[in-house]
């Protein structure tokens, strides 16, 4: 993100730099045939994601979020305690709903703005290139 400044303390700010280089190298990818890169920015974004969000997930389960992410979470409860007990690498419908999020989240309560950006490019990239069973 040249010419914005980012806060390092950021969970979210920390992910998108993982999230901007996952969208570089998966715009352009072919699902059957994933290069080297490809695959180590879906790892390396994924493991950003599990690493830094079991926390942030857990405190806004307790109530201590914005009231649309309390909303969104509260919704969707018995899930999200799964996602955050579990491996998300087992799940990637859950590594977008939380990237979805992340995302979102950078936009609206962060005033992030690559935030935007990055959100409609990423939700793109898993709109084309996955598929996930209704629940």
């Amino acid at each position: 993100m040249e010419g914005e400044e980012m806060d390092e303390n950021y969970i979210i700010a920390r992910s998108i730099k993982e999230a901007n280089k996952f969208i570089q190298t998966w715009e352009e990818a072919d699902i059957e045939k994933l290069t080297d890169d490809q695959t180590r920015a879906a790892i390396g974004f994924a493991s950003k994601i599990n690493s830094e969000l079991r926390e942030w997930i857990r405190m806004h389960l307790d109530g201590e979020g914005t009231a649309h992410e309390e909303g969104y979470l509260k919704e969707q409860q018995a899930p999200w305690k799964k996602a955050n007990t579990g491996d998300l690498f087992t799940d990637f419908g859950w590594w977008h709903r939380i990237a979805n999020l992340m995302l979102h989240t950078a936009y609206i309560n962060h005033a992030m703005l690559g935030g935007d950006r990055y959100h409609s490019r990423l939700m793109k990239i898993f709109r084309d290139r996955f598929s996930y069973p209704e629940e």
